[in-house]
C-alpha cells in the first residue's frame, strides 16, 4: 500500500480485502489496544481475539505457538506486531532480566541486528509493525535505534515503542527513517487489578480525546481480559484497528515530506 502524495510504503501483508476501511476517515477520538507477550497458548489467543473489541496481538517470534497465534489473528481479520525482544537495564538489585530467544543486544553489529530481525520476520509473515519487549538499554540509545530503523525500513513496517523507559528513541528513529513511529500512552496493568485496568482504559480513552488517537498496551491476563470485556467507554472514543492509526499517519507523513519538497523546489 502506497500513500497518495508520496510512494511511502506501508505493508499489511494479507488483508487487502479489509483496505477499503482505510479510505473512511478515522474518528475524532481512536483509540488502539495492543495485548503483548501473544505466542504462548492458542487458547489464550482464542479468548484475546473474542474480546468486545478490535485489538492487536504483539507476538513473541520465537514463542513455541507464534505462527499459530498469527493465524488466529489474520482469521479474525486482527493485526499483529513482532514483539521484538530487546535488551533492558538492570533492575535495583543489579540482576538484568533475560529478554528471550530473538533478542537485539546492544552489543550487537548492524548485520546482527538484521540478521536476527530478519529471522524473527520470517516467523510472523503478517505482521503490519514491531514494538519492543523489555528494551530499556537498547530503546535509550539513538545510534542503535537509527539502526534497528533502517533495517525495519525495507520491511515497510510501523514501529510502536512500547516506551518501556523514560526518554526512549524508538519511535523517535523511526520517524527521522521516514517511518510511522508512534509510542504507547497507557500501560493498562502495570497492577494486575480489574478496578485499576479500569480506570487505565478510561485515561487511555481520555488521552485519545485530547490528542485525536491514542495506544493502550495490555496484556493477557486474567484481570486485563476481565476488565475488557466490563469496559464501558465514558469519553466517546471508537476503539479501532491499530491498521487505521498507522495509516492516518503514514498519510500526515507523506503530507509533511511533500509540502517540504514543495517548499524546496520554491526556494531553487
Amino acid at each position: 500500500v502506497q500513500t497518495c502524495a508520496l510512494p511511502i510504503s506501508v505493508m499489511f501483508p494479507g488483508y487487502v480485502g479489509q483496505l477499503a476501511e482505510l479510505a473512511q476517515p478515522l474518528p475524532d477520538a481512536a483509540l488502539a489496544l495492543v495485548i503483548d507477550d501473544m505466542g504462548q497458548s492458542p487458547d489464550a489467543a482464542d479468548e484475546v481475539a473474542a474480546l468486545p473489541f478490535a485489538v492487536t496481538f504483539a507476538i513473541w517470534p520465537r514463542a513455541p505457538h507464534a505462527r499459530e497465534v498469527a493465524e488466529i489473528a489474520a482469521s479474525r481479520r486482527l493485526d499483529s506486531l513482532l514483539h521484538q525482544p530487546m535488551e533492558p537495564l538492570p533492575r535495583a538489585n543489579h540482576r538484568r532480566p533475560d529478554p528471550g530467544p530473538g533478542a537485539l543486544l546492544t552489543s550487537m553489529s548492524a548485520e546482527q541486528m538484521g540478521a536476527i530481525l530478519n529471522d524473527n520476520l520470517r516467523a510472523l509473515p503478517t505482521v503490519i509493525g514491531l514494538n519492543n519487549h523489555m528494551g530499556s538499554a537498547f530503546t535509550g540509545d539513538i545510534s542503535l535505534c537509527r539502526t534497528l530503523a533502517g533495517i525495519v525500513g525495507g520491511h515497510g513496517l510501523a514501529v510502536l515503542d512500547s516506551v518501556t523507559r523514560p526518554d526512549p528513541q524508538l519511535a523517535l528513529a523511526a520517524k527521522e527513517a521516514g517511518l510511522v513511529g508512534l509510542a504507547r500512552d497507557v500501560f493498562l496493568d502495570t497492577r494486575r487489578d480489574t478496578a485499576a485496568i479500569l480506570v487505565a482504559l478510561d485515561t487511555a480513552a481520555a488521552r485519545a480525546r485530547a490528542k485525536g488517537m491514542a495506544v493502550a498496551i495490555g496484556h493477557p491476563y486474567a484481570e486485563t481480559l476481565r476488565a475488557l470485556r466490563q469496559w464501558q467507554d465514558k469519553e466517546g472514543v471508537a476503539v479501532v484497528p491499530l491498521r487505521r492509526i498507522i495509516w492516518k499517519l503514514a498519510q500526515e507523513n507523506a503530507a509533511l515530506a511533500a509540502g517540504t519538497l514543495s517548499l524546496n523546489k520554491n526556494m531553487e
